[in-house]
């Protein structure tokens, strides 16, 4: 048992600080990929939606306010078959130049696939309807594809409400996030994109079925990988989104997303190999390892009941306290309760992460594939 318990307990350790430190040594002898703040490719926008009509305004007038040349970009607005008043607030703004395509409902990555014919643009920027970008996002992306070997450019989400404790602990996820992916970045090339904001050569965007179950930004991104490109983050192209208000809300979301996303990476399976593949290394550090937490910390209980001496009491007794705060933390929570933030930030952590042991199981046994839905959100029109 003290094999199991040293093993898996290293194996979190790699995970959530080992695996960053070695990136961070490796990233000191690496050099940025090219940039040219003057370089402005045609860009296709394009915003998939489906009953987005609470948000779609405000996303349209932050979209014609971006900073970069005005005949080089093409708005396009997407539907997925919406039947509330999206298309009604989107052809107010024709005139402006902004376009509006309806397809029959089949799903975010049929909608993307079938609007992609419609585009214009050398690079294909693929962006959420309550992902609103800074004003130089634009040219933050655009700027770095510059360098032929980049294929994907991912930029930055940031939280916009800091006032609940869902947004706090997602705004905690997304920046421990970021880092990594910059410095995987620095070293070869990150292993996804980032769904509100990230951008791709026209020319390298794949073909994949729209039956499939997958999250859409992740299997775009390693498809151009798969193609021998990279994926890069820009740390200075910026997009701010909401939150669910609800911690229901939430799982559904983060369900829905991990489901997918393992879907993804059992689609790019050959990128896991690493003989062949330049990624496999960080997508099983960062992605499986990651994803696989409760899994780990499971065995690692288990393995600590059958260990005698003080230390493993010890530290037994500090897991099932800990487990225990969590677990209570989230059914508080889940009724409304507000706690500390220490509390809700162990909660928050058990809770995203039993998200992904339940997609790991949707995955398996292709189960739960809940349809493309916007999150409720303040109106804010």
């Amino acid at each position: 048992m003290p094999f199991f318990f040293f093993t898996f307990l290293a194996l979190l350790l790699h995970t959530y600080i080992g695996y960053p430190f070695i990136l961070k040594l490796i990233s000191i002898f690496s050099k940025r990929s090219k940039t040219n703040s003057s370089y402005h490719p045609a860009v296709s926008l394009v915003i998939p939606v489906y009953n987005e009509g609470v948000v779609i305004k405000r996303k349209i007038e932050n979209s014609l306010l971006l900073n970069y040349p005005e005949e080089k970009v093409e708005i396009i607005i997407a539907s997925d078959g919406s039947s509330d008043d999206t298309k009604n607030v989107v052809e107010q703004y024709s005139k402006k130049g902004v376009k509006f395509f309806e397809f029959s409902r089949g799903g975010k990555l049929a909608t993307i696939n079938r609007v992609l014919p419609k585009t214009k643009g050398d690079i294909i920027v693929l962006t959420d309807a309550n992902a609103m970008f800074a004003e130089d996002a634009l040219q933050k992306l655009a700027s770095r594809f510059v360098d032929e070997s980049v294929g994907v450019v991912t930029g930055v989400e940031k939280i916009t409400a800091q006032s609940d404790y869902i947004s706090r602990n997602e705004q905690s996820y997304w920046s421990y996030e970021t880092k990594l992916k910059e410095l995987e970045s620095k070293i070869y090339s990150t292993i996804g994109a980032n769904g509100p904001i990230y951008a791709i050569r026209r020319e390298l965007f794949p073909s994949i079925p729209s039956h499939l179950n997958l999250c859409d930004d992740m299997t775009i991104s390693l498809s151009v990988v798969q193609k021998g490109k990279r994926i890069i983050l820009e740390p200075k192209a910026v997009a701010f989104e909401d939150t669910s208000l609800t911690l229901k809300e939430e799982w559904r979301r983060k369900v829905r997303i991990s489901t997918r996303a393992w879907q993804a990476l059992f689609y790019h399976k050959n990128l896991l190999n690493p003989f062949t593949s330049p990624v496999a290394l960080p997508l099983i550090f960062h992605k499986i390892f990651r994803w696989s937490t409760v899994p780990l910390m499971g065995v690692l209980f288990i393995s600590n009941l059958f260990i005698e001496g003080s230390f493993y009491t010890i530290f037994l007794g500090g897991q099932i306290l800990l487990h225990t705060l969590s677990i209570v933390g989230i059914v508080l929570l889940w009724r409304g309760l507000k706690l500390p933030s220490m509390f809700t930030f162990m909660s928050y952590f058990l809770f995203t992460n039993c998200a992904q042991v339940v997609g790991l199981y949707n995955s398996l046994f292709n189960k739960g594939k809940p349809s493309w839905q916007p999150i409720e959100r303040a109106n804010k029109k």
